[in-house]
């Protein structure tokens, strides 16, 4: 499946019907601000349309967007209202994926939407300035470190000088420059802080055994099913 036929309600209806626990979106901000689900900034090549995401309205790409051109029939986009309102009593991890500065909207729609979700969303994003906004207006919404947050944390576990954090999620990559970034350390030190461990992305059967046996609390793959049966459900 190709990253943007992965970003389709039709394929969250498949992870879900798998029994996952939850699903990880990214989502850009549209035109007439909306909040559409898709990985990449521009809509090429992986679509039949060009140019960055936020450069249409959703009617735009509602009425002409497919995300599988090459497919048999026309893949539509979601928003992230169509994630919540059917996958609500899933684990949703958002991923903001431009920062709109200090005139963005995105932190406020994005709790708007959450309602009663609340609890189960965790907003992320590589950047600081948008987590920052979302942890000042919204503290009632769990967030995960950003990149820089992730690293800083991870130096200063090594050097065991511990420190405060304002997220509930450690977001990290399984590997870090060819080399392995987590270990039953690192873990047991989140842990020790409160802190879930959630590891991206795990695609190997090898790698969710040990990751498993470390006691990570999730891992973000590209293949549901296989995970779920490598893990035993």
């Amino acid at each position: 499946m190709g990253e943007a036929v992965a970003s389709s309600l039709e394929a969250f209806d498949r992870a879900a019907s798998l029994g996952v626990d939850g699903l990880e979106i990214d989502v850009h901000p549209t035109s007439d601000r909306r909040l559409v689900v898709f990985h990449d900034y521009r809509l090429d090549p992986a679509t039949n349309m060009r140019g960055p995401v936020n450069g249409y309205s959703f009617r735009e790409l509602e009425e002409s967007l497919d995300l599988d051109p090459g497919g048999s029939r026309r893949v539509p986009p979601c928003t992230f209202d169509d994630v919540i309102s059917r996958f609500g009593d899933l684990l949703v991890s958002v991923d903001i994926k431009e920062d709109l500065g200090r005139e963005s909207w995105v932190e406020d729609e994005l709790a708007r939407i959450c309602g009663e979700s609340v609890p189960r969303v965790v907003v992320a994003s590589f950047f600081d300035p948008p987590i920052a906004r979302m942890r000042r207006s919204h503290p009632e919404i769990h967030t995960a470190a950003t990149a820089f947050e992730g690293l800083a944390w991870n130096l200063l576990h090594r050097i065991r000088c511990g420190a405060g954090h304002g997220y509930e999620v450690l977001s990290l990559p399984h590997r870090f420059l060819g080399a392995a970034y987590i270990g039953h350390d690192l873990v047991a030190a989140a842990h020790d802080e409160g802190l879930a461990v959630w590891v991206w992305t795990v695609n190997d059967a090898a790698d969710l055994l040990e990751l498993a046996e470390m006691g990570a609390d999730a891992v973000i793959t590209d293949l549901p099913g296989f995970a779920l049966e490598v893990l035993g459900g």
